[in-house]
């Protein structure tokens, strides 16, 4: 099978992006995974305490989390569809551009978190759930 030319720049554009691939220095994305999963968990953890009062958020956060866990692993399927069948098919920088991708999503969301931690300022009527400063 070829591979479509958009696959193809974004795979390259990754590629020369992390220094020719280089997986020993700060940008590994591996190592970059581990860190944005790890304060993704510290916040959704921190989000739980702040709210634990309120069963019917925590539900619903819940609910929320485990929705974008999918719709995360949906996405990186729907970037590499051919990654599970034939994992040559993307050639050896696969697992970096998945590990980019999934960071890419992964901090994205936490940053979704965060605004349950910070809150909302005092007045705003879009806030929901999200707590007021002050409180």
């Amino acid at each position: 099978m070829k591979t479509s030319p958009v696959i193809a720049a974004t795979v390259l554009s990754f590629f020369l992006m992390c220094g020719a691939g280089s997986a020993t220095g700060p940008e590994n994305p591996g190592e970059r995974l581990a860190h944005a999963d790890a304060i993704l968990n510290e916040r959704y953890q921190t989000v739980l305490k702040l709210y634990a009062d309120d069963p019917l958020f925590i539900e619903k956060f819940r609910d929320s989390q485990r929705a974008w866990l999918k719709f995360r692993d949906a996405e990186l399927a729907a970037l590499f569809p051919h990654a599970e069948k034939n994992h040559a098919y993307y050639g050896s920088i696969l697992d970096d551009a998945w590990a980019h991708w999934q960071t890419e999503l992964t901090e994205a969301r936490s940053a979704q978190l965060e605004r349950w931690i910070r809150g909302v300022e005092e007045g705003d009527v879009y806030g929901g759930s999200i707590r007021g400063r002050s409180e």
